[in-house]
């Protein structure tokens, strides 16, 4: 089952508060709100395929959090997941991408192995074919970042 995240929108006021829609295998499945003030995500499953909590895809998507395998967390120990987590981790993905596909438009973005996770290096100028050269001389393995978005448009 694949969760992503689409139309992120960080409410004004600075308190955390969020919205964003929930899509599973690539369909919109639910409106996730998020009020800044602590507890769970607010989700509705979207009408149109009359999909309500203990509707068919709620029950889909709470029953494959629930096979999920246990996470081991070092400070508390093993951790149940949720299904607010797992939509955290996509808010998180998607974010990354959305921050990493603003610098791909102006600079060169490249991921060298043995870097720490979520660690990028960029250049202030887009990739040329000298710069490629270069990055793949001196750190072998390295991705270059820009190439995963297509910024034509």
């Amino acid at each position: 089952m694949d969760l992503t995240v689409r139309n992120y929108k960080l409410w004004r006021g600075g308190s955390g508060a969020f919205s964003c829609t929930l899509y599973v295998d690539g369909r919109r499945a639910a409106l996730v709100m998020y009020d800044g003030k602590g507890g769970p995500f607010m989700l509705n499953w979207a009408p149109s395929d009359r999909m309500r909590c203990g509707g068919p895809l709620c029950t889909k998507v709470q029953a494959w959090v629930e096979a999920l395998p246990r996470v081991c967390d070092p400070q508390t120990g093993i951790l149940k997941r949720t299904l607010d987590s797992i939509i955290d981790k996509c808010i998180a993905e998607f974010l990354e991408a959305q921050q990493l596909r603003r610098w791909c438009r102006s600079k060169t973005v490249v991921r060298i192995p043995g870097d720490k996770e979520g660690t990028y290096r960029t250049w202030s100028w887009l990739p040329t074919s000298k710069l490629r050269k270069h990055i793949e001389a001196r750190y072998p393995g390295a991705e270059i970042l820009n190439d995963r978005f297509d910024l034509t448009a």
